[in-house]
């Protein structure tokens, strides 16, 4: 996926594999699969190992993770051979960095936002994607629910300075 590429999209919360298989008939770019044990979209790493084997080089294989440790992040990713991390918690620029290095994945780090200074303050972040959500106004509403997205609730996004692609996530 490039910036002046098509549109790419990652269907995220796959807990089965006929789902998986059909966003990647439909075209999905990547199959998202949440290893955040409270998310009600959650994925067992056994169901995501039958996904990661069937789905292989076909489309990107994203891991979603909450302030998961760096251990816990990497030894799931080498087992499935995820290609991308998403990281959705305070993992901080040297987890993120240290996270690509350790496994080979791209890495996209999920940012809350609500104003143009938290965007700007994503460009910390030297990361292959970012991905913008609204900050949610009650606990709630993160990580995975359905809390309105950026754009449908007229958050900007500022001008970066960063090379690394920017996405917004959509509510449900």
């Amino acid at each position: 996926m490039s910036a002046a590429g098509p549109t790419a999209v990652k269907i995220c919360g796959v807990t089965a594999l006929p789902d998986a298989e059909l966003a990647c008939s439909l075209g999905a770019w990547a199959v998202g699969m949440i290893f955040y044990e409270p998310s009600p979209r959650r994925c067992s790493i056994e169901q995501a190992a039958v996904i990661c084997a069937h789905l292989r080089r076909r489309v990107e294989l994203c891991g979603v993770f909450v302030n998961a440790p760096a251990d816990f992040v990497a030894t799931t990713a080498d087992e499935l051979g995820l290609t991308l991390l998403q990281l959705h918690g305070d993992e901080g620029p040297s987890m993120c960095a240290e996270l690509a290095r350790r496994t080979g994945a791209r890495v996209i780090k999920a940012t809350q936002i609500s104003t143009a200074g938290d965007v700007r303050d994503s460009e910390r972040f030297h990361v292959d994607f970012h991905l913008f959500d609204a900050r949610p106004s009650s606990p709630a509403g993160a990580h995975g629910s359905s809390s309105p997205s950026p754009a449908s609730t007229g958050t900007r996004t500022a001008p970066s300075r960063s090379p690394s692609p920017r996405a917004t996530r959509g509510s449900r």
